[in-house]
């Protein structure tokens, strides 16, 4: 089944705009092509569900790091 739908980058990462029907770990074969003038413009905002923030996560092995977030950026606290 072929398929054309609109999607936006972020941070590097294409996210389809709407609901496009895939399935889990299917291989596809993707064109790009830019959307051209005469077609509605794509609202240039991140998509509901996507976090901008999620690739710069890291584990700082501090279970109480987001409770006493202060107190371990002024060295207060110790991990």
């Amino acid at each position: 089944m072929v398929q054309t739908f609109d999607a936006i980058v972020v941070g590097g990462t294409l996210h389809p705009i709407g609901t496009p029907q895939l399935a889990e770990n299917e291989r596809l074969r993707v064109t790009v092509e830019p959307a051209t003038a005469a077609e509605p413009a794509i609202e240039k905002t991140i998509p509901p569900g996507v976090d901008p923030l999620a690739g710069l996560a890291c584990d700082t092995g501090i279970s109480d790091l987001a409770e006493n977030f202060d107190d371990y950026r002024f060295g207060r606290r110790q991990p």
